[in-house]
């Protein structure tokens, strides 16, 4: 027995004739990740995503590479109101691989979960947006994963970025998932006493 939502995650795959174990293993696998940061009990993939069927090894040097080399990149997006008037800009995370992929954050956050390596994507994705803030004024939200939420090192390193982006913070949104209310809402809690002196404003 358990007092979470969910005990277990399940991940599935179709088999074509000729695949080889360790694909199948590698996509069933994607989708317990996945499972695991979007907290949905089950999901499915076909063998057709290459994706889903890289080796974790080879996601930690992806990843690894792109967080020490900065190439973790952005796009920005309108977010509108029913009128037309722009809100903000919503920032998304993008990386292309050296084979010419261009992988986003939904791609990019599964395998970063298990490495551990969510809250250097989630700094960077707020660096990237406090300098577009600075280059132009435009309020800019970043999403960040629960998992950096929960980590004091998150929180510690996000401050002191606000206290150099000086007005630019008050331009600044943090999205977080609402899985963070399930994971922990001490931490939830945490981020927004450091987010308040700046103005930065926080949305689940």
């Amino acid at each position: 027995l358990t007092d979470r939502s969910c005990a277990a995650w399940l991940g599935a795959t179709t088999y074509v004739a000729g695949d080889a174990p360790g694909e199948v293993l590698a996509r069933a696998d994607a989708m317990v990740q996945n499972c695991e940061t979007t907290q949905r009990p089950w999901r499915l993939t076909t063998s057709d995503n290459p994706l889903h069927s890289m080796p974790m090894s080879d996601w930690r040097s992806l990843i690894d590479g792109a967080v020490e080399g900065g190439r973790i990149t952005m796009d920005l997006y309108e977010v509108r109101t029913h009128q037309g008037k722009t809100l903000h800009l919503e920032a998304m995370a993008r990386l292309r691989t050296p084979d010419g992929r261009r992988l986003t954050g939904a791609d990019l956050i599964p395998p970063a979960t298990r490495f551990g390596r969510t809250m250097d994507i989630d700094l960077r994705m707020v660096a990237l947006a406090l300098e577009h803030i600075r280059r132009t004024g435009t309020p800019v939200a970043v999403n960040v994963s629960p998992s950096s939420v929960v980590r004091p090192a998150f929180v510690s390193r996000l401050q002191d970025m606000l206290e150099a982006a000086a007005d630019g913070a008050a331009q600044l949104s943090l999205e977080v998932d609402e899985g963070i209310l399930r994971e922990s809402r001490e931490a939830l809690g945490r981020l927004a006493g450091t987010l308040d002196p700046f103005g930065t404003r926080l949305g689940i």
